[in-house]
């Protein structure tokens, strides 16, 4: 039996898991990826609805172990979303074909799956291979945030910020606490417009010698030659501090976003203008994130180290 090989963006903020797909309305780029074809498939089950934008089924998944060239495990029935008119979102990068949806819930492909233990480990370059386990292959490890179990999002309460271990003030009232959500699917980490204010003020004071400019949508850049003989893990380390105890440091590699063209560094958070705080992809590079999704003990663990393979 022919088997379509395909690459997914794995994405904590969605539910569904789905592909571009014949006939293509309009489809975006994905490299030398085929498209998906649900009429040549023989495990293609659609479902129907009403809703004519509808386009949802049912399909067998293939997952190849890394480890070993000729192992494979067979997942049926996995609700499956298939697109013929798609667009990028502008947190979305790279050339991947669709997404594979990592929220919790049931009918996803966490549920599907069985498993109540999974991992991550990005590493900092994206042309190279991180890691992804599943099950007793998971890594927990690190320091613990437990998240609210209301949610179907990996979602927690960001109670302070800090800047070089010094807590952040905040002009706005009911700034904080904020509800934030994890979400790999963001290649940019997101904050509300009065949090990222204060963000930039914090960031700007502890590098006040220096010029900072404005570019695009970045509120925060810096002239590269300029910051040379910074250790900007010292003079601006960012830490966010969750449930008013867990604490998780994030370094100049997480933080700022480099354009070599135009020489800048700029502060890798951007604002939609509402009141919506997510932990983006960026934030997560170079550290295993583990997640555990038992009911009584929800939580994700993050522990700083070489992602990389």
């Amino acid at each position: 039996m022919a088997m379509l090989m395909t690459e997914l963006l794995v994405d904590t903020g969605s539910g569904l898991t789905w592909v571009q797909s014949l006939p293509c309305d309009s489809c975006y780029n994905q490299g030398d990826f085929p498209y998906y074809d649900r009429a040549a498939s023989k495990t293609f089950d659609p479902i129907y609805c009403q809703d004519e934008t509808c386009v949802i089924g049912t399909e067998t998944f293939y997952f190849q172990d890394s480890s070993s060239s000729s192992s494979s495990s067979l997942l049926e029935l996995v609700p499956f979303g298939v697109g013929t008119s798609n667009q990028i979102p502008e947190s979305f990068k790279g050339e991947s074909p669709g997404v594979a949806g990592f929220m919790r819930g049931y009918g996803t492909l966490l549920n599907k799956l069985g498993v109540n233990k999974f991992s991550h480990c990005f590493p900092r370059d994206e042309a190279d291979t991180g890691i992804l386990s599943f099950g007793e292959e998971a890594k927990i490890a690190g320091v613990k945030l437990a998240l609210n179990e209301r949610s179907l999002n990996y979602q927690a309460s960001l109670t302070n910020v800090y800047v070089s271990g010094v807590r952040m003030v905040v002009k706005y009232k009911d700034v904080l606490p904020a509800n934030m959500v994890f979400d790999t699917g963001s290649s940019v980490s997101h904050l509300s417009p009065q949090l990222l204010d204060a963000v930039v003020e914090a960031v700007k004071s502890a590098l006040r010698k220096y010029k900072p400019l404005k570019l695009d949508g970045n509120e925060l850049c810096y002239n590269m030659i300029d910051l040379t003989s910074v250790n900007m893990d010292e003079v601006a380390k960012v830490t966010l501090e969750f449930n008013y105890y867990t604490r998780i440091d994030l370094f100049s590699y997480h933080l700022w976003i480099r354009d070599d063209q135009i020489n800048l560094v700029c502060l890798g958070f951007v604002t939609t203008g509402k009141d919506v705080n997510i932990f983006g992809n960026n934030l997560m590079r170079e550290m295993n994130v583990g997640y555990t999704l038992d009911e009584d003990d929800l939580a994700m663990y993050f522990n700083h180290q070489h992602c990389s393979i």
